[in-house]
């Protein structure tokens, strides 16, 4: 089973119902859910999806939607050696540095995000949504 990493944008695509990103990253979630990929991400997404969602709805439905997500989404640790890894590497965005350090180490086999330009210095391959989905034409 494939192993990818879910990106923060992702998730909120669908629990926010943003369009016109919504169909595809449900998609995502969708395969996740039936185990026809492994899904994972970090603690500190969790933490800044629960942020934004309660701004937007509540902390009642942020608090809900991230009860379901767990279920489906394997939650990977950051550690102090991502952080040292992170403060010393040529990524512009610091917190999806973290990210991607913690992926790496667990052998994520791809980033799904739709900000492609954060991950420039991946060596992971990355793909928003609907690249993921044509490239590997699985269905949800």
């Amino acid at each position: 089973m494939k192993k990818v990493f879910i990106d923060s944008d992702v998730i909120l695509d669908v629990l926010a119902q943003r369009e016109p990103f919504f169909g595809d990253s449900a998609r995502i979630l969708s395969l996740c859910e039936k185990k026809k990929v492994q899904g994972c991400t970090t603690a500190l997404v969790f933490a800044n999806i629960y942020y934004l969602l309660k701004k937007i709805r509540s902390k009642d439905i942020a608090q809900h939607s991230l009860r379901k997500l767990r279920i489906i989404l394997d939650v990977i640790p950051l550690l102090d050696s991502h952080v040292d890894r992170a403060l010393n590497s040529r990524f512009t965005d610091f917190e999806d540095t973290l990210q991607y350090y913690s992926a790496e180490d667990l052998g994520v086999e791809r980033i799904i995000t739709r900000n492609i330009s954060d991950y420039k210095q991946s060596s992971i391959p990355v793909s928003t949504p609907q690249r993921f989905l044509d490239i590997y034409k699985v269905s949800g």
